[in-house]
């Protein structure tokens, strides 16, 4: 997944950003794709990820950090973890 993709998602979809959000609406099957930054702990990523694989949710591997992530979305802060 390119930054560009996720620039367009900016764009066109609501965000959730941050990982308790982000796993609660994966939890709750109310995400549909879930981006994932190059840096996110380990951890958060197996969680997510056996979540997502549960409830059906795409995850998505970004190419970036969570600060570029978070400049991306024009956020004066890093973001790990955010989804749609």
């Amino acid at each position: 997944m390119t930054m560009e993709q996720l620039k367009d998602a900016f764009k066109e979809k609501t965000l959730t950003y941050g990982y308790r959000e982000t796993l609660k609406k994966v939890k709750t099957k109310k995400a549909n794709t879930v981006f994932v930054a190059q840096d996110c702990p380990e951890e958060m990523r197996q969680n997510l990820t056996s979540n997502a694989k549960i409830s059906g949710v795409n995850i998505i591997e970004l190419e970036g950090s969570s600060q570029e992530i978070g400049a991306v979305c024009k956020k004066p802060f890093p973001i790990t973890v955010l989804c749609y």
